[in-house]
């Protein structure tokens, strides 16, 4: 599925995380992250005993700049494939020169891209057509697979060496074979039915006309849709309101984003049908305007 020479499977993405990070990772090391990648990658950055560097967010200018500045032996470049809070891709082409131009490794988290983005669902690098030029690519079958586990794909040197150095992969338990089966059935589904991506393109492009249509501009390329309200209070209530409508998104609070910026985080399916994205997009241009929220998440004026 994801053409590498090998992989290994973790009980969970924040464990992979935290071992992909803790066995690239020592003194010697220095890790460049983005600024909002995903607490598992800040956590395994932490527990690396590496010195971190945290470049700007998608900011490839300000990753270069920290790579040519650092004199550390080995450098661990990581970023988020899709970002969890905003649905934005990650700029991989720019990352991968970057790296290369520095000899750095580069590890990219694809829980939030694998089973999402074409071709065939297979992830960030994938959609670039960069998967021979990204060292680790892991991600979850959390996601879009709708089972439970992670994955790491990398060279079978690199796989082998983490089998052997990775305490997380090492001490931990493995996938119940159940769930293996559960996964590989998932990944049946996805090679075999193309209609299932085509399906969630589509509603992503009805929910972005929808919101546009009402004065509300969402971005993103990818299942993960936030729509900005503010407030803590205000987010709250409106992911409140939505779900006394019967539909279930997240209101998304401090510390997970910055304050002043809570969103509700709407995440489509391939099986929400056309009707049922219509009415989301309805039914949150309610929510907000019962709260007076306007456009760009700002309450709005009164009167």
């Amino acid at each position: 599925f994801k053409g590498a020479e090998a992989c290994l499977t973790f009980s969970a993405g924040y464990m992979a995380n935290l071992g992909i990070l803790q066995t690239l990772g020592g003194p010697d090391a220095t890790i460049f992250s983005d600024e909002w990648n995903h607490a598992s990658i800040v956590d395994g950055c932490r527990l690396s005993r590496s010195p971190v560097e945290v470049y700007r967010h998608a900011d490839v200018s300000h990753l270069e700049e920290l790579l040519r500045a650092s004199r550390a032996r080995r450098k661990i470049v990581v970023t988020d494939g899709v970002f969890s809070m905003d649905g934005d891709i990650a700029p991989l082409p720019a990352i991968v020169e970057a790296k290369e131009r520095h000899g750095a490794i580069l590890v990219v988290d694809d829980a939030h891209a694998t089973g999402v983005l074409p071709p065939g669902g297979r992830g960030t690098a994938d959609f670039f057509g960069l998967s021979g030029r990204v060292d680790i690519r892991m991600g979850t079958f959390s996601k879009a697979l709708g089972t439970y586990g992670a994955y790491l794909c990398a060279t079978r040197r690199m796989v082998e060496y983490f089998i052997n150095r990775c305490r997380p992969f090492i001490f931990n338990t493995g996938l119940p074979p159940a769930l293996a089966g559960a996964t590989l059935a998932a990944l049946r589904l996805v090679e075999e039915n193309p209609e299932i991506l085509s399906a969630l393109r589509r509603n992503g492009a009805i929910f972005r006309e929808e919101m546009a249509a009402r004065g509300r501009r969402v971005f993103s390329e990818t299942a993960i849709f936030p729509i900005l309200v503010g407030g803590d209070a205000d987010t709250m209530a409106v992911s409140q309101a939505l779900f006394d409508r019967g539909f279930f998104i997240h209101g998304i609070r401090p510390p997970t984003v910055p304050e002043g910026t809570g969103r509700l985080r709407l995440t489509l399916m391939a099986t929400h049908t056309p009707e049922m994205v219509r009415e989301a997009a309805e039914r949150i241009e309610e929510a907000l305007k019962e709260r007076g929220i306007g456009a760009d998440g700002a309450a709005a004026p009164a009167g």
